[in-house]
Formats: structure tokens, sequence, C-alpha cells
């Protein structure tokens, strides 16, 4: 398993309990695109690929620009939610939720 020095690892429970919770509230199939991501973020020790302690990682920053270009593509970008910046020192569950939003759309 690849590990990540420089990142804060997320507590396995408020990421774990967003994407349970995500898992639970959706379609069958959605539910085990769900369930698939919240195994593979459980088997990586939950360690956040898009957060950092100090916000948006730059790939991150780098994905969320090329959403916004659905545009460009024939898509709307409107229809893709994508988090808000995160302030370093942001509680878990702030983390958490920036992580599962870009997690869900990615």
């Amino acid at each position: 398993m690849r590990r990540h020095p420089r990142r804060r690892t997320l507590s396995a429970s408020p990421l774990h309990q967003k994407l349970n919770a995500a898992a639970k509230a959706r379609s069958d199939a959605d539910a085990q695109d769900s369930a698939a991501l919240a195994a593979f973020c459980g088997a990586h020790g939950y360690a956040p690929p898009w957060v950092t302690a100090t916000g948006l990682s730059p790939k991150a920053t780098a994905a969320i620009a090329e959403i916004q270009k659905a545009d460009d593509w024939g898509l709307e970008a409107h229809d893709f939610v994508v988090p808000q910046p995160v302030a370093a020192g942001a509680t878990p569950e702030a983390l958490a939720d920036a992580e599962a939003t870009l997690c869900s759309r990615c």
C-alpha cells in the first residue's frame, strides 16, 4: 500500500460515515459504486487523495478546474457539484465533506 507521509489521514469515522450514508441513500447501482468507494478508502486507511491538512490538494484543484470546463465539452458545468475550498485547520468533518464530494464526482 502506498503511503502519503505529508497528508493528514482523516479519522476513519467522518469519511467512513459520509460514504456509508451516501451508499444507503442511493439506488442499487449507485449504492454499489458508493460501497466500492468506501471499500477503496478503507483499504487505504482513509488517507484522502484530494484533501490535505491545508485544504484541497493541487490535484484536487486541477480536477475541479477540468470539471468546471464541462461547457467546453457540450455538458453543463453547473450539473457537477464540486467542494468548496477548505481552510487549513478545518475540522475532520469539513475535510471529509470535501473529500466525499470530490470522490463521488470523479
